[in-house]
C-alpha cells in the first residue's frame, strides 16, 4: 500500500456576491414556502367552512322534517296565550323554554322567522305552493289574487325558505 499524501486544499472564502445570491435564494425559498402555506390555510379554511355548512344544512333539514320548528312555535304560542298560573305547576317552569330554544336555533343555525302569525295578505294563486295550507279547498284558478291568513311563521335560512309558513285561505 502506498501512502498517498492528501493535499490540503484550503477553500477560499466565498465572495460577498456569492453570499448575497445565496441569501436571496433563501429569502425566495422562504417566500415561496410562506405563499404555499397561506394557500394551504385558505384551502383548509374552505374545507372547514364547507363541512360546517353541510352539518348546519343537514341539522336544519332534520328540524324541518321532524317539524320541531313548527312544534316549538306552536308551543310558544300556546304558552303566550295562557295566562300566568293557568298551566299546571309542573309545566309552568317550562313556559319560556320554546322561546329560548328557538332563539338558540336562530343564533346557531342562522334561522329567521318568515312572516308573522295573524298577518292577512293577498298572494297570486300561483304562489300558494310556498305556504303550508290548512284546510286546503283545492287549487285556485291561475291568475287570481287569494287572501290568506298566516297561522304560524315559516323559517328562512339566508334567503331560502326552509320551512313554509302555515296559512289558511280566507
Amino acid at each position: 500500500m502506498k501512502n498517498k499524501k492528501k493535499k490540503n486544499k484550503r477553500r477560499r472564502a466565498p465572495s460577498a456576491r456569492a453570499i448575497g445570491r445565496a441569501r436571496e435564494g433563501v429569502v425566495r425559498a422562504g417566500q415561496k414556502l410562506s405563499d404555499r402555506l397561506a394557500r394551504l390555510e385558505r384551502v383548509a379554511d374552505g374545507i372547514e367552512s364547507a363541512a360546517v355548512e353541510r352539518f348546519v344544512a343537514a341539522a336544519v333539514g332534520e328540524l324541518v322534517e321532524d317539524q320541531v320548528l313548527r312544534d316549538l312555535g306552536d308551543l310558544q304560542s300556546a304558552f303566550a296565550s295562557a295566562a300566568a298560573g293557568s298551566v299546571p305547576d309542573q309545566i309552568e317552569p317550562f313556559r319560556h323554554l320554546p322561546e329560548v330554544v328557538l332563539r338558540w336555533m336562530q343564533a346557531r343555525f342562522g334561522l329567521k322567522p318568515y312572516l308573522e302569525a295573524g298577518k292577512v295578505m293577498q298572494v297570486p294563486s300561483e304562489k300558494l305552493g310556498g305556504f303550508a295550507l290548512v284546510g286546503d279547498r283545492g287549487a285556485a284558478p291561475a291568475g287570481l289574487l287569494v287572501r290568506i291568513r298566516i297561522l304560524a311563521p315559516g323559517w328562512k335560512r339566508g334567503g331560502e325558505v326552509v320551512a313554509p309558513p302555515r296559512a289558511e285561505l280566507l
